[in-house]
């Protein structure tokens, strides 16, 4: 009876339940990039006196891995749930879990205003347009591409040379310090470049046409004045009063001057950015000089020495005064006698009229005329001096030949009607020195990870029909150059090197065109940096050889 009572007494007694296993994860990051390396490790313990007799992991994207300490990465972005199930040695379980967010990398992105600034303007950059999937930007690094730097989101920059400008901002991410790049390529408007050249209207032969005469109408033409990245879209002059006139779309003017003296004309242009350049050419107004003689004896006889004294002046001063010609036989022609003083004897009777020619160094001449009226018989032609000095000019009779006295010369006759334009002397042309291709840019967009450069987008624009070459040497480079050619606006884009490099690989973009020089655009990897950027041109030496030297101008 007692063994059946201990035997009622222990199937009425209820059993021990066994206590299942602790379970704990511990992640390395709980926010992680694509394809970064997460680690995982199991805290886990028996109760009871129970081991761990397993450890199973489910990373909540279809994969799994056993073991204490175990390591995953995801392919895409997203949230998952890691899943640690934990089983002891009496087969208990237990099970924890771990979120884990998977975001993608930062990127850089940023705009700038104006769009196309002058020398000098400030130029805002706003780099707010940059993100980060995991967080926010810790900071902003920029290169302004003239050599200096700045930081922040909203930094403000002004250049001090004209041309085209590689703007780079680098973000760096607060999540874990990973760096994103953004070029774009702002043109600074260069000046425009003026001048211009003047001459006398109609000037007549022996003129200066560089000296204007007081109140003769002068040409001034700015058609030498360009712009190098534009086009220049008015002209204002400024005739000598200090104050330009309105400006005018038209390259030249027609004028005179009132008053005489030195005149500083200055031409100022403004191109279609609004950039100005003024230009200065200094030249003197003539004032004519004042022509005038006198005549001893005044009613001579034939045969008879007459001597022609001038009293020219001129308004611009004595030193002004250059030449005197005359003529003493009234034939128009100015040459029978030079120099302030003139000596004629007149052979027969009449009436002659007496020219005086006064030329100032500025090549503008005055002519004073007289009646002379000789008597007489005719006379005959002088054998030798007449004890006046200089033997005298011969005139045999008004209109006919002189004969001219030692010392005279005969000046040369000009056509009526000579003009002088504004002209550049000829000669043969040499071939035109290459030009710089103008509006090359290089767009550029990924992200540096340590020594590793990822390239998501690469454009080439420039004018149409140049030819793109690119080449990329080293680890990650395609084995094929790249070519194409530029169609538009769209340009052309470098899909072949969209892709990650290694630090150090460089990529090597020339663009060739019909008559410029061949544009080189040197892009080399570097480890936590964007990408350096290095411009030139392919030009002749002076042996001749083609080298990498500065790009000429545009």
């Amino acid at each position: 009876m007692a063994s059946i009572a201990m035997l009622m007494a222990l199937i009425a007694a209820p059993a021990a339940l066994a206590t299942p296993p602790n379970v704990g994860i511990s992640a390395s990051a709980s926010t992680a990039r694509v394809n970064q390396t997460i680690g995982f490790t199991a805290n886990a313990s028996g109760n009871d006196g129970a081991t761990i007799a397993s450890l199973t992991w489910s990373y909540g994207d279809g994969a799994g891995d056993s073991g204490a300490s175990v390591t995953h990465s995801y392919g895409a972005t997203g949230r998952y749930t890691v899943t640690l199930t934990a089983t002891d040695s009496n087969g208990e379980t237990a099970s924890d879990t771990q979120p884990i967010r998977v975001v993608g990398n930062p990127s850089a992105s940023f705009g700038f205003a104006p769009g196309t600034p002058n020398i000098g303007d400030t130029v805002s950059f706003d780099g707010r347009g940059s993100n980060d999937p995991g967080g926010s930007i810790a900071s902003y690094a920029w290169s302004f591409g003239d050599g200096t730097n700045g930081s922040g989101a909203q930094p403000s920059h002004s250049y001090a040379t004209g041309g085209d400008k590689t703007v780079t901002l680098t973000v760096t991410a607060s999540l874990d310090g990973l760096t994103a790049f953004a070029s774009r390529t702002i043109h600074i408007n260069i000046p425009p470049r003026a001048s211009f050249v003047f001459a006398a209207v109609n000037a007549p032969a022996g003129q200066d046409p560089f000296t204007p005469v007081l109140g003769q109408q002068v040409a001034l033409s700015a058609q030498s004045s360009n712009d190098p990245d534009g086009s220049v879209t008015s002209y204002a002059w400024d005739l000598g009063t200090g104050t330009f006139a309105a400006p005018a779309s038209v390259s030249w003017l027609l004028t005179n001057f009132t008053t005489a003296g030195r005149k500083d004309v200055r031409l100022k242009i403004t191109d279609n950015g609004g950039a100005s350049t003024i230009a200065t050419t200094s030249f003197r107004v003539n004032s004519p000089p004042v022509a005038g003689f006198d005549v001893a004896p005044t009613a001579p006889e034939t045969g008879q020495a007459v001597t022609f004294s001038s009293t020219a002046s001129d308004p611009d001063g004595v030193a002004d005064l250059g030449a005197t010609t005359w003529d003493l036989n009234g034939d128009g022609t100015y040459g029978d006698a030079t120099g302030a003083t003139a000596r004629a004897v007149f052979l027969t009777a009449g009436t002659y009229t007496i020219g005086e020619k006064v030329t100032d160094k500025g090549g503008a001449a005055t002519i004073a005329t007289k009646t002379l009226t000789v008597a007489g018989p005719p006379a005959p032609a002088p054998t030798g001096g007449d004890g006046g000095g200089t033997p005298p000019t011969v005139v045999p009779g008004p209109g006919q030949p002189v004969v001219l006295g030692v010392g005279a010369r005969t000046s040369a006759t000009t056509p009526a009607g000579t003009t002088a334009t504004i002209s550049s002397a000829s000669r043969p042309a040499a071939a035109p020195p290459l030009r710089g291709l103008r509006g090359v840019r290089v767009q550029l967009a990924g992200s540096v990870t340590g020594a590793r450069t990822r390239i998501t987008k690469i454009m080439v624009l420039g004018p149409a029909g140049a030819v793109v070459t690119a080449a990329c040497h080293g680890s990650g480079c395609p084995r094929r150059a790249l070519r194409g050619t530029i169609a538009g606006a769209a340009g052309v884009r470098l899909k072949g090197l969209e892709r990650t490099l290694s630090a150090g690989a460089t990529i090597t973009i020339s663009l060739r065109k019909s008559g410029y020089a061949t544009k080189r655009i040197t892009l080399t990897m570097r480890r936590a940096k964007a990408p350096k950027r290095v411009e030139a041109c392919l030009v002749k030496g002076t042996d001749g050889r083609t080298k990498v030297g500065s790009c000429p101008a545009s």
